[in-house]
């Protein structure tokens, strides 16, 4: 993966999308940022990112920028475990998540608890933890 080269398309994204307005566009090259950053240990700047993006996304009613800023916050940079499990359980129960998970295949729908799959996730990453630690100090 060409993360460097990804964090200076994503810069340049952003900025044309705050130059035009374009919300969504801004949005989605934030959260894409966020996670690059993540990839790189960047924990922090990843996190503010990332809660900056899901805020956009949030006001807009983008059913998909909001979820992937929500897992990657309580997920990936084990905000979860962090305190940011709320984020998650709150976006899971939003009316857009709702139909959006109606209209997806069968095969694609859960009944697991979204807390489930993060608590095996967070076992499997002590890095992680360690990072974050680290990051927040």
């Amino acid at each position: 993966m060409r993360v460097d080269e990804g964090l200076e398309a994503s810069d340049r994204a952003i900025e044309i999308g705050e130059r035009t307005g374009a919300r969504a566009l801004s949005a989605s090259a934030t959260l894409l940022r966020g996670v690059l950053l993540k990839l790189k240990g960047r924990l922090g700047e990843s996190r503010d990112l990332l809660t900056r993006a899901y805020a956009t996304a949030d006001e807009d009613n983008d059913t998909l920028v909001a979820y992937y800023t929500v897992t990657n916050i309580a997920d990936w940079t084990e905000g979860y475990v962090a305190g940011s499990g709320h984020l998650y359980r709150r976006e899971l129960e939003k009316a857009r998540f709702a139909a959006r998970a109606r209209s997806a295949p069968a095969s694609c729908r859960t009944s697991a608890a979204p807390s489930a799959a993060v608590a095996a996730s967070t076992r499997r990453r002590p890095s992680v933890r360690r990072q974050m630690a680290s990051s927040a100090a």
